[in-house]
């Protein structure tokens, strides 16, 4: 079991994999480039990984 802390809009959950699960922060929503969402702005973000 992990804990997750952070400050990020949107997160992929990727499982399909049997050997383990792969957890990703996203800048922006799914299909952005597609629905026209774009952003010149500095993006920072902090994610924090916690064993429990």
């Amino acid at each position: 079991q992990i804990k997750i802390e952070s400050d990020a809009p949107y997160w992929v959950v990727y499982d399909q994999d049997p050997e383990g699960v792969c957890i990703e922060p996203q800048s922006a929503p799914p299909d952005a480039a597609n629905l026209g969402i774009s952003s010149d702005t500095y993006l920072e973000a902090l994610f924090v990984f916690e064993e429990i």
